[in-house]
């Protein structure tokens, strides 16, 4: 499997969201706050998912993980967040149990890229 450790981030997408900062509001900040907070949420309730084998817990939570990562341009965590739920979709946790360490890697890795841009 893998991924690409050197193009966590597509910084194109970061500079549209950055040209949304006015004056008054740094916009980019405000969403990285946002996604730092509330990916580590989700991220505990893949884990607990896990931990308790609710399939749909892992699909829900990895789906919306999926979004707000694509949304901020983290695609490679997007991309692997889309391989767990399409497998806890179909009730493949053993394949989800292989992944999610990578996942967490991967999303620990991306936080840090992320947390150097604000």
């Amino acid at each position: 499997m893998g991924y690409d450790k050197e193009n966590l981030l597509n910084y194109e997408i970061i500079q549209n969201l950055k040209e949304l900062d006015t004056e008054d509001s740094n916009f980019l900040s405000e969403l990285i706050k946002i996604y730092l907070t509330e990916s580590k949420k989700l991220l505990d309730k893949i884990e607990k998912g896990m931990d308790s084998g609710d399939k749909d817990a892992i699909a829900n939570n990895t789906h919306t993980l999926k979004g707000s990562s694509s949304n901020i341009g983290a695609m490679e965590l997007s991309r692997l967040c889309a391989e767990i739920e399409k497998k806890a979709r179909a009730g493949d946790l053993e394949g989800v149990k292989i992944l999610l360490p990578e996942m967490k890697e991967c999303y620990e890795l991306t936080t840090e890229k992320i947390k150097e841009l604000h």
